[in-house]
């Protein structure tokens, strides 16, 4: 009888470990997804930042001065998207660190949730995803509208 107690024991210990490890790389995973999803609208948006910085400085030395003043609005709301998303991806470190406070806070074998921290970290990555939002809506935005703008320009 005590040894079945001492087996059932067992494995409900090697059974929580089993779960806390699942839980901690299915958390790793999410992180990393997080991750990706910032690094692409930093990179389409920097990629058209160039780009439109390249077409403006050969428009400028053209000396179509105009045509460069007219675009670079759309340089901007690049530029603006790269921040936005540069933004995003610093302040996931706050969001981390929260997280780290509800997770990490223990005192002997109870596990103690700081709901502050825990709304607190909530929110920042909230703001984050806007931003994330945010940056790819420049992107789409900026994009369509410096199409629209070529498309109805008359090369003279």
């Amino acid at each position: 009888m005590a040894e079945d107690k001492d087996l059932n024991n067992s494995l409900k210990i090697e059974q929580e470990k089993y779960y806390y490890n699942l839980n901690i790389e299915s958390f790793k995973a999410l992180l990393e997804s997080g991750k990706n999803a910032m690094r692409a609208p930093m990179l389409i948006n920097s990629g058209a930042s160039i780009a439109m910085l390249t077409f403006i400085t050969k428009l400028m030395a053209d000396e179509n001065i105009s045509l460069a003043k007219d675009l670079s609005l759309y340089l901007a709301l690049y530029v603006i998207g790269v921040f936005c998303a540069a933004v995003s991806y610093g302040i996931t470190y706050f969001t981390q660190l929260y997280n780290y406070k509800v997770v990490e806070k223990l005192t002997g074998k109870i596990k103690v949730y700081d709901r502050k921290s825990q709304t607190i970290g909530k929110r920042i990555n909230i703001i984050s995803m806007i931003l994330v939002f945010a940056s790819f809506t420049l992107f789409a935005y900026s994009s369509l509208k410096f199409y629209c703008f070529i498309q109805s320009y008359q090369i003279s």
